[in-house]
């Protein structure tokens, strides 16, 4: 159980903790050390389809609400396409940080 005011590492067996006012509501976190024990490779891509996404957000319109319009439908479905690719790398450090820890990997 972590203190009140803390988020978890998301790797299973890790105990380290990061300040819950430093991110938004809902964040998960992989530490440092965790990170680490993944693949360097996959985390170059999972940082590259960030940029992407954050690149196509940076030309769109953000909305009131919270979200962007974008300019076409081509835009549209880079974005949703980058973002797809972004969550499914970030499962696979996961995965992979998690079996390191279990020595498994």
């Amino acid at each position: 159980m972590t203190k009140p005011g803390r988020i978890p590492c998301v790797v299973l067996s890790c105990r380290r903790t990061a300040p819950a006012s430093k991110y938004p509501e809902g964040t998960i976190i992989c530490c440092g050390k965790c990170w680490r024990l993944s693949d360097k490779a996959l985390r170059v891509r999972w940082r590259s389809s960030r940029r992407e996404r954050e690149q196509l957000e940076a030309a769109a319109d953000p909305l009131d609400g919270g979200g962007f319009s974008f300019k076409s439908r081509e835009a549209y479905f880079a974005h949703a396409d980058v973002l797809a690719l972004e969550h499914a790398y970030w499962d696979q450090i996961i995965v992979q940080a998690n079996e390191a820890r279990a020595g498994i990997g």
